[in-house]
């Protein structure tokens, strides 16, 4: 990756360079070195290659439990680039994960609004199922049992296929049990459905 040097500035090496030195650093677990790479990557990009690079700056901020500069990250995309459908449904998804850990009630709300979105607007997508049930858990970890119970429903049913379907029924009898409802019949469905299943196990 010697074209990173400053020699190469001129020519469409470098950029190309410090992308896949900010890539390699990335799939190393080196994100802070993975960063600065791909901050100086993306100065020297075309637009269109600046959205994928900002997207992997993104996530390595998440893995430096750093979610406000992921989400600012994650905004510009939305905000200042043209993206497919694809990319806005992982880029939403994203912004509501990011959101959601900022720990502030307003980002909160942008969590639920993002997911929210992602559910309403690519139910056949790469996603549905997966924002589904961080929107219902962001709904638990706040009191709000009904909505979470709701949500977890909506997933155990609509994705009976994904891994978190079988998660989905106990959460669902967990909300149910904190809303004084019977919570058994949906533990009954996990245990009929998902006889292998071990989510009784799992936390949120």
């Amino acid at each position: 990756l010697a074209a990173t040097e400053e020699i190469y500035r001129q020519t469409p090496l470098f950029a190309e360079s410090w992308y896949l030195r900010g890539f390699n650093n990335f799939n190393h677990g080196e994100h802070e070195k993975a960063i600065f790479a791909l901050e100086k990557a993306s100065r020297f990009s075309s637009r269109e290659r600046s959205a994928e690079i900002i997207k992997l700056e993104a996530k390595a901020n998440f893995y430096l439990d750093a979610p406000l500069a992921s989400f600012a990250l994650l905004e510009k995309l939305l905000h200042q680039f043209t993206l497919s459908e694809k990319e806005r449904e992982e880029i939403l998804y994203l912004r509501g994960l990011m959101a959601s850990r900022v720990g502030e009630p307003t980002f909160f709300s942008i969590a639920e609004e993002s997911f929210a979105q992602v559910v309403a607007n690519y139910p056949e997508g790469d996603y549905g199922a997966e924002a589904l049930h961080a929107l219902a858990s962001l709904f638990y970890q706040q009191g709000e049992h009904k909505k979470a119970k709701k949500r977890f429903l909506q997933l155990a049913n609509s994705y009976p296929d994904s891994y978190l379907a079988g998660e989905a029924w106990f959460w669902a009898g967990a909300a149910a049990d904190k809303l004084s409802e019977e919570g058994n019949p949906y533990r009954q469905t996990l245990v009929e459905k998902y006889p292998r299943s071990e989510e009784h196990t799992s936390e949120l």
